[in-house]
């Protein structure tokens, strides 16, 4: 179980979403290549740092340990652009013990090389795949509260369903957002 944290509370329908300024991507991938790190080990990297900040804010002991988050991890092959989601979500300690960014950078790759070269990521994907194709009515699973208490990180798309349209989000194709 994850440890206890500002992030921990009842599962309620209000949620916030919050845009911080464009942020330039090459350099982004200038800190990940100097790195070894992917664009995705950077900016998870980044929210565990701001995550840390707003911990720290609220006066939750960063010392007492990391957050566990569900994040995704692409299952296709490098060159493939075909369409469609292939992808798992899998739990992922964000590092916001760490004080210092490199560390954090350094920490996050490690901890999401070590997922990308697990079983874990296929196998939730083929279990979801498996539930997703049972009838309706023999899809009777229940996720337990503490599943639905962890925290997603994700580059999904807000989606108005009353438009059938992604929904305006501030958006520069040289920028990407950070949390």
């Amino acid at each position: 179980p994850d440890r206890k944290s500002v992030f921990k509370g009842d599962v309620g329908a209000i949620k916030r979403v919050v845009w911080s300024a464009p942020f330039p991507l090459e350099r982004i991938k200038t800190i990940g290549k100097a790195h070894g790190a992917t664009i995705n080990d950077v900016l998870v990297a980044a929210v565990a740092g701001a995550l840390r900040s707003y911990m720290i804010e609220s006066g939750d002991d960063t010392d007492a340990g990391d957050v566990t988050a569900m994040v995704p991890v692409n299952l296709r092959p490098e060159n493939d652009t075909s369409l469609g989601n292939e992808f798992a979500l899998v739990f992922l300690s964000l590092p916001v013990s760490m004080a210092d960014a490199y560390d954090r950078l350094m920490m996050t790759k490690r901890h999401m090389d070590v997922l990308k070269n697990s079983p874990e990521p296929f196998l939730v994907y083929q279990i979801l795949g498996v539930i997703g194709n049972l009838p309706v009515h023999q899809r009777n699973v229940k996720p337990t509260a503490a599943f639905l208490r962890q925290a997603t990180l994700s580059r999904l798309p807000i989606w108005e369903e009353q438009a059938g349209r992604a929904a305006d989000q501030p958006h520069n194709e040289d920028c990407v957002e950070l949390f």
